[in-house]
């Protein structure tokens, strides 16, 4: 009798610290496993848990919400289909790229800087979640940030007009703004950043940013995709 009350008090502990995990951490190293759902070593899945994407470091006034609580680490691999079985993204205006993720004038260039019309339509890249939409005294101007599924934030600078609003869902290919020339810039275009956890990715690694297609359906984070 003993014995059995001691196997069941064992599975309810391990049972509510695998719930309790799941809601305390975006994103999860995963072993491999004999479920359907086996994944390689050092990949990550990000569960698509609204309690966790779309609450952890949330903020609709921060431009940046981790303030350095990053998790991932080189070497992991973000499933940029999850939760859907076909990815679908969409470059957020379909023109050429002027300046890229570089240096320029001794301060690093975080994204891509695209030309485009004051008044031009731009969408969303992938489905997620509006996290930050209003003016940016930073420099960004009008800044739209949406968290993604996977965990990736993407951020859109420099709008001449916002609209969605905070907490609004969106689909990939979705409007989210138009084209401008506010906050810190010279002329039209649009300054365009992928994120995760606040650190800058090269969204060059992500997008053929000449055919406007996405490379492929998963992204290594190693020191390459980094400044």
């Amino acid at each position: 009798m003993k014995f059995l009350l001691f196997i069941s008090l064992t599975v309810v502990f391990l049972s509510s610290l695998e719930e309790s995990s799941s809601k305390e951490i975006v994103l999860l190293p995963t072993e491999n496993t004999t479920s359907e759902n086996e994944f390689y070593p050092n990949e990550f899945k990000c569960y698509y848990d609204t309690s966790v994407i779309f609450t952890s470091n949330w903020s609709v006034n921060s431009t940046f919400s981790y303030h350095g609580r990053s998790t991932f680490s080189m070497g992991d691999t973000l499933d940029l289909r999850y939760p859907l079985d076909n990815l679908k993204a969409e470059f957020p205006v379909k023109n050429k790229v002027s300046t890229g993720f570089e240096y320029r004038h001794g301060i690093f260039h975080e994204g891509l800087d695209i030309t485009l019309r004051t008044g031009d339509t731009v969408v969303s890249a992938f489905e997620g979640k509006v996290r930050y939409a209003k003016y940016n005294p930073g420099g960004f101007g009008n800044l739209v940030v949406l968290r993604h599924p996977n965990g990736l934030e993407t951020y859109y600078a420099h709008l001449s007009k916002i609209l969605v609003k905070p907490n609004q869902v969106v689909t990939a290919g979705e409007l989210i703004g138009k084209g401008g020339s506010t906050g810190r810039s010279t002329g039209p275009h649009l300054h365009f950043e992928v994120r995760i956890q606040d650190k800058s990715l090269n969204p060059a690694k992500l997008f053929d940013i000449e055919k406007f297609t996405i490379l492929s359906d998963r992204l290594v984070l190693d020191q390459s995709v980094f400044r």
